[in-house]
């Protein structure tokens, strides 16, 4: 098993905020498997957690 990880800071969990970062992101992601020859094999998950400090 492989998992490959991005991350961005948002100000805040509402959706407007969040759909646009993670759109880039998944592209980002994406764009980098195909160019090292890989390809997801399942679903891709994404996870929230507000920063320490918080």
């Amino acid at each position: 098993m492989r998992v490959a990880e991005l991350t961005a800071v948002v100000e805040s969990f509402e959706p407007q905020l969040i759909t646009p970062v993670i759109t880039r992101l998944y592209e980002e992601l994406w764009s980098r498997m195909q160019a090292a020859g890989l390809r997801a094999s399942d679903a891709a998950v994404a996870y929230y957690e507000t920063p320490r400090g918080r």
